[in-house]
């Protein structure tokens, strides 16, 4: 396969999509056990680190990180937490993955074989992946997807209804933007940032043509229920309603 375009965008096949996921998650629970953690909790910066320090950090500029986290969330391995004095922090559990590794072994192969061979087997696998295929971290962006699953919806973006609500959401994050009643909700602007960080991963992974019904509850749904009800009458709150009315009929069936 010839060296992609700067700007071309690859889209990871299913199987593919399972060996960044492992090498990801794998590399999490070993910084965990070099810590002496039962757990992991940290910023999106610190589980960016701990996911790709020990396979993925050659290719760290390729990954699409906010909807690989998108995608953790929505299987359960990663939970999204606030905290008055820390802020929005990332919680990944490690006895949930190791059970779900046990769980999967008969049934996946790359999880199979990750858990037999070990370190060496996943780091050959990503070289394999990313190298073989010219995909040098200057040449393309990665798109980490995984198989389809009921808890993922895809959309079509030739759909104007996809449309008019992917507009809502974009016109809700750059009116929060700009909008001082929205930054004093929050008694750390670094929670408003936080929160706007939240918005935009929503958004970019429906941008993206797949989001997972999990990730859209914690990262968008959630999110715009509590604007709605802090600010009834925020200048922004028309756009508000909109994005929580499309969702619910786009993700979970609403009218």
């Amino acid at each position: 396969m010839g060296e992609p375009s700067a700007n071309s965008v690859r889209m990871l096949s299913d199987e593919e999509a399972q060996y960044v996921l492992v090498a990801a998650t794998h590399s999490i629970r070993e910084y965990c056990n070099i810590q002496g953690w039962d757990a992991f909790a940290g910023d999106y910066g610190d589980l960016v680190d701990a996911m790709s320090w020990q396979f993925l950090g050659s290719y760290k500029k390729q990954i699409d990180w906010s909807l690989l986290i998108g995608l953790l969330v929505s299987n359960r391995l990663v939970e999204i937490n606030k905290d008055g004095y820390a802020g929005t922090f990332y919680e990944f559990n490690l006895a949930e993955f190791n059970a779900l590794e046990k769980e999967m072994r008969g049934t996946i192969s790359v999880v199979a074989n990750a858990a037999k061979f070990g370190e060496k087997w996943i780091n050959s696998a990503i070289s394999n992946l990313f190298e073989n295929n010219g995909l040098e971290a200057s040449s393309a962006n990665i798109e980490v997807l995984v198989p389809a699953s009921d808890r993922f919806v895809r959309l079509d973006h030739n759909d104007p209804n996809v449309d008019q609500g992917m507009k809502a959401l974009k016109l809700v994050v750059e009116d929060a933007k700009q909008s001082n009643q929205f930054k004093e909700l929050f008694a750390d602007p670094e929670d408003a940032v936080a929160f706007i960080h939240e918005m935009e991963t929503g958004t970019g992974m429906i941008e993206r043509g797949r989001a997972g019904v999990a990730a859209v509850k914690t990262l968008l749904l959630d999110n715009l229920q509590w604007l709605k009800e802090k600010m009834p009458d925020w200048t922004g709150s028309a756009s508000v309603g909109q994005a929580i009315q499309w969702l619910i009929k786009q993700f979970f069936g609403g009218e």
